[in-house]
This record gives structure tokens, sequence and C-alpha cells, in this order.
């Protein structure tokens, strides 16, 4: 099994490697600049519905799956990449390298995002918040509840029901 988590890693070539960082980097900039973005009110506009908003995630991915996609795999995101992993769809060696490189790349269309939007809208940057008429008192018995009902449901095998478990808990 060791082997086979380090074979998936096979990048063909150092030079191979590296694009697929740079890519997942740019990727993830990319993803965090224009998706975030597009959750913002620019200036005299109306602010996106959400409808608007999950049509440009969807455009926003497409567009890095087919321009990243055969160069690193377009996980864009740490969270595909540790799901990937836990499923042995990619190795140790490529989402250790994957996970911090999404990371700077988060941060960088961050960074970048900031620069750009202009003051008075920058007020959440594109952050999820409570819809209206939601208080957090309802959220959280919200959230609890569809932890309950997830880890109550039956698991294939217990291995696996501790990763289902987990993922779920990472996921609020």
């Amino acid at each position: 099994m060791g082997a086979d988590l380090f074979e998936k890693d096979k990048f063909g070539s150092t030079a191979q490697g590296v694009k697929a960082v740079v890519a997942e980097v740019v990727g993830t900039a990319l993803l965090v600049l224009l998706g975030c973005g597009s959750c913002l009110s620019w200036g005299a506009f109306a602010a996106p519905t959400p409808l608007q908003i999950a049509i440009a995630f969807g455009f926003i991915i497409a567009s890095m799956v087919q321009t990243i996609g055969h160069v690193s795999g377009c996980n864009i995101n740490p969270a595909v990449t540790v799901g990937l992993l836990a499923c042995g769809r990619i190795g140790i060696l490529r989402a250790v390298l994957y996970i911090p490189a999404q990371c700077v790349g988060a941060v960088a269309g961050a960074a970048l995002l900031y620069a750009l939007s202009p003051a008075n809208s920058r007020s959440g940057l594109g952050t999820p918040g409570l819809g209206d008429g939601v208080t957090p008192c309802r959220d959280s018995w919200w959230k609890v509840s569809c932890l309950c009902c997830s880890s109550w449901s039956s698991a294939p095998s217990p291995i696996l029901g501790g990763w289902t478990l987990a993922m779920r808990l990472l996921s609020l």
C-alpha cells in the first residue's frame, strides 16, 4: 500500500512537478480572486444574487479545469486535495506539495482582491454570512442537526466511517 501512495505521484520530471504546483497556486488564486470578487457589490451596482454568484463560481471552476486540469488535475482547494488523498486518488507526495501551494494561492488571491476592491465594499470580502432572518442560534441549531443526522447514518466499514465523520466535521 505504501508504494501505491507514492506510485500515484509520478510527475514524469521535476519540471512537470513544478508546473503542477505553480498551476495549483495560480488556479487557487484565481478561484479566490474571481469567486470571492463575484460576491462583492462594486460601487453603484446592486449586490449580486446567489444565482449570479453560483454561476460565476461555476464558470471559474470550469475555466480552471480546462486551463490547468491537464497539468495538475485542478484540485484548487486543500479540502479537495485531502478528500482525494483519503480516497486514494492521489498520493501523499502530491498532497504535501499541493496543500501549501493552494494556501499560498488563496492568500495571494485574497490580497489581490483586497487591493483591487473599493474600500466601501470590503466589509466581508466575499465571506459567507447568515441570510436575512437567520439568527446565530438558528444557524448553530441547523449545523448541530446536520452533524447529528450525518453521524448517525450507517457507514460501509468502521474505518471509512471514521474518515467520513472527520471530513464532515472539517466541512463545518
